[in-house]
């Protein structure tokens, strides 16, 4: 019944390579076939030579779930809130991140204290906000702070504070990756 999709998209009819994910923006000629994605915490190993072992590459996740599709869809432009995110809150300090307005960034605490209190990651965007409004520097502070956690995450940590540190990274990575309001 979809055999026209198969031709259209140039896919073999096997068992194999259905059912495949396919990500259409435009015309069908500049579709995107889902193949997994690069695992973004992997690291290089240590003692890896490029000259000697080639170019690394981090392995690629295939599993098809619900996370590892909505970061698909993210590398591909689609905006997809990240699980461990509060969309609201993302899109409120955004809003500061990029205008610097005092109602903006009243009403993400506000939204915090509030709606959102009894969540987990809304003393995280809480203490982000403080940081960027002492700091005057917004988006900067976004990508410096994800490099300093980059660089944390490299060194032993319990498994408690590698926990907190992604919590606060998938928010960070989530306001990096907002369109622009």
């Amino acid at each position: 019944q979809n055999q026209h999709l198969i031709q259209e998209f140039g896919l073999h009819p096997s068992l194999e390579e259905l059912p495949a994910l396919i990500l259409v923006r435009g015309s069908v000629k500049d579709a995107v076939r889902f193949v997994g994605i690069p695992d973004p915490v992997a690291r290089k190993p240590p003692d890896w030579s490029d000259e000697e072992d080639g170019d690394w590459e981090p392995p690629m996740l295939l599993e098809k779930n619900a996370d590892i599709l909505a970061r698909w869809l993210r590398l591909n432009g689609v905006y997809i809130p990240s699980s461990g995110t509060i969309f609201e809150l993302d899109e409120m300090v955004q809003r500061y991140l990029k205008h610097g307005l005092l109602a903006d960034f009243t009403a993400a605490q506000e939204l915090a204290g509030g709606k959102y209190k009894d969540e987990v990651q809304a003393p995280i965007y809480l203490k982000l906000l403080e940081k960027v409004k002492s700091q005057s520097k917004g988006s900067e502070y976004v990508r410096k702070e994800l490099n300093r956690l980059d660089r944390v995450l490299e060194g032993h940590l319990s498994p408690e504070k590698r926990k907190e540190i992604d919590e606060k990274r998938t928010i960070l990575e989530s306001l990096q990756k907002l369109p622009e309001l």
